[in-house]
């Protein structure tokens, strides 16, 4: 019964899926049945990914504001939450103050014990992670 539950939904997914064009009256292939379970295998891992992803702080969405964890740029996971295009508010938001900055004309870079930002008219160009 559990066996035919199974595979019943196996179908169904193929049938959504796009991978196969089986009829819904006949019985999936031996090979078609690996596909999905590959298919299931892989989206199983993309789903484990997100979620330890999204335990750990890591901005899943750039446009989504997700909060920073304690200690600023000292904290590894903080600069994984920058994304290019950032304000610079919201990016002392994430890593805090820098230790200096140096303006040179539209670019501006900010030095952290660990790492360095630079921004071009006042937007997130680019990062040197630690």
């Amino acid at each position: 019964m559990k066996h035919q539950f199974t595979r019943t939904l196996l179908v169904s997914c193929l049938m959504f899926s796009g991978l196969s064009s089986i009829p819904a009256h006949s019985a999936p292939s031996d090979a078609d049945m690996q596909a999905l379970r590959a298919e299931l295998a892989a989206l199983r891992a993309r789903v484990e990914t997100l979620e330890k992803d999204m335990a750990s702080g890591v901005a899943i969405n750039p446009a989504r504001k997700v909060a920073p964890l304690p200690g600023g740029a000292a904290n590894s996971k903080n600069w994984k939450l920058l994304a290019k295009g950032m304000e610079p508010d919201r990016v002392t938001e994430i890593l805090g103050e820098p230790e200096r900055r140096k303006q040179i004309r539209k670019h501006e870079n900010w030095y952290y014990p660990n790492g360095k930002v630079t921004f071009y008219l006042r937007r997130l160009k680019s990062f040197d992670t630690p």
